[in-house]
């Protein structure tokens, strides 16, 4: 790494090259001076630190999604692959694994999440549906002959991996990613492409997603009257080829399926802190409030679920939330050579659980996997997929963080319902509340609740162990800082009232001196 002119050092990548300059800090200045007949070195200028970027990172999240690929990589003996996870409401991105082959076996090379703009293959039929969807073209009950499952137009013949197909529904066809969708789009927008290829960009598949980090990749949707437009394009547009996109913006795409039509700017950074200072914020940011109608967003998320349900993702059936995707299997072309050298696929599935309240969606992309063990995107990247889901779907129940039912919280009740019990002792006697302690005889440390009558409170015994990050969720400040620091922990705060999130998810093993975020409302 070589230092440039300007002080800075090239060749720093992702957050680090991104927030160089806030992370950098300023050195020190020092002269050397006789002094009682010796020379010493006195400070004329002290250092200064650099700031702190905070991201939305989630360690137990990147662990989860950084294993799963890796396994599967060194399984398929792939290339390189790539996942990604993120908050669907907000756009943060919890785990971001970039995993390549070298010599000495997988790593994290290049940033392919953002750099590597590839065909996509058949995980862009979703964009494909929604243009058909919105222009009324088609409804997911409408019955489409697809005979023999081969199609030939403008000399280029298109043929199914299994025929014959016959009749079958337009949510059937997105269901088991038939070909045939091809036929749809070659009928209704052959007289005017520029109608299909406005809805792609309408839906903000031809601009950059705008992550903070530096090295994204432009994508490259063609247009009609391009030079390189042919008769064929349309057609091979629609189901994932003669187009380049990165894995970061086909997930921006879904991500706004899952929430809705809302599409979300994906963030990696959340502010720049000077020690417990915030000198910079960045907020969630809505790029767009829909990129369709409520009802082609309904549509597709049923024909989503029915991808798992009943079509070429049946394998992810059995996970431990339901899930909703699209699979992909795309051929690689190999240069001048196209796709008629020795076959290399890319494999992928993107989508978002739980299906019923998404929480998260997800993409997982791996390159070049092995013919001889398997290469289709279900079982490939599905596979992955599905141990990601099942694992951070079942973190975030244990720490009670996919419960979007809960009862309004009583009034009456204290603002902070954990905390030290000799605390709550001390309020409900001064304000003359009836308690109630359940096995919290010997406890310290306790959540409060009413009981069934809804007449007096409840004290409940909280076990804290101090070898794992402390779920300090509905805590007071004080109670917060006491638990995180005694458990080795440097903690940063923002907002006012009681902790409503905190950045280290809670239960996961402590390393003395990370840093965690908590923000109270």
């Amino acid at each position: 790494m070589n230092e440039a002119k300007d002080g800075s050092f090239e060749g720093r990548v992702g957050i680090e090259g991104a927030f160089e300059k806030q992370l950098r800090g300023e050195p020190g200045r020092s002269i050397r001076q006789m002094m009682s007949g010796r020379w010493v070195s006195v400070t004329v200028d002290d250092p200064v630190d650099g700031n702190d970027v905070v991201t939305t990172i989630n360690v137990e999240c990147q662990d989860i999604v950084q294993g799963a690929l890796t396994r599967q990589l060194e399984h398929y003996k792939a290339s390189a692959g790539t996942a990604i996870l993120m908050d669907v409401k907000t756009g943060d991105i919890k785990a971001i694994a970039n995993v390549s082959k070298t010599a000495t076996g997988y790593r994290e090379v290049l940033n392919n999440a953002i750099g590597d703009a590839a065909e996509p293959g058949s995980v862009i039929k979703a964009a494909t549906m929604v243009a058909l969807l919105e222009d009324g073209y088609v409804h997911p009950e409408d019955t489409v002959d697809l005979g023999k499952g081969i199609y030939t137009h403008n000399g280029v013949t298109l043929r199914e991996s299994k025929s014959p197909i016959g009749k079958v529904t337009v949510q059937g066809i997105f269901e088991r990613s038939l070909n045939g969708i091809t036929e749809l789009v070659y009928e209704h927008y052959r007289q005017q492409p520029e109608k299909f290829v406005n809805r792609w960009y309408a839906m903000g598949l031809n601009k950059k997603v705008g992550i903070e980090l530096a090295g994204e990749a432009d994508p490259y949707i063609k247009y009609p009257g391009d030079k390189t437009w042919s008769g064929t394009t349309l057609r091979w547009m629609s189901f994932g080829y003669e187009l380049k996109i990165t894995p970061l913006q086909v997930l921006a795409f879904y991500n706004a399926l899952a929430n809705d039509g809302r599409r979300m700017k994906p963030r990696i950074v959340k502010e720049i802190r000077n020690g417990s200072r915030v000198v910079e914020r960045f907020e969630p940011e809505v790029v767009s409030s829909h990129i369709c109608s409520r009802q082609t967003v309904a549509y597709m998320k049923q024909m989503m679920e029915g991808v798992v349900e009943n079509g070429s993702a049946k394998n992810l059936k059995n996970a431990a939330c339901k899930i909703a995707g699209k699979t992909g299997t795309a051929k690689v072309a190999a240069g001048s050579k196209g796709y008629n050298s020795e076959p290399k696929y890319r494999a992928s599935f993107v989508g978002y659980f739980p299906a019923d309240k998404p929480m998260y969606s997800c993409i997982v992309v791996v390159d070049n996997p092995s013919r001889s063990v398997g290469y289709y995107g279900n079982v490939v990247s599905g596979s992955v997929f599905k141990e990601i889901a099942d694992k951070i779907y079942t973190m975030a129940s244990l720490m009670g963080d996919n419960n979007e039912d809960e009862e309004e919280k009583d009034e009456t009740l204290p603002i902070s319902q954990n905390g030290l019990k000799s605390d709550f002792l001390e309020i409900y006697d001064e304000l003359g509340i009836n308690v109630t302690e359940d096995e919290a005889e010997r406890a310290d440390w306790v959540m409060t609740s009413r009981d069934k009558e809804g007449t007096e409170f409840v004290l409940k015994a909280r076990s804290v162990d101090m070898t794992l990050v402390p779920n300090v969720k509905g805590m007071g400040l004080r109670d917060a800082l006491y638990l995180l620091e005694n458990s080795g922990l440097k903690v940063g705060v923002s907002g006012v009232g009681t902790v409503s999130q905190q950045s280290l998810t809670p239960g996961g093993k402590v390393r003395r001196g990370s840093y965690v975020h908590i923000e109270l409302r």
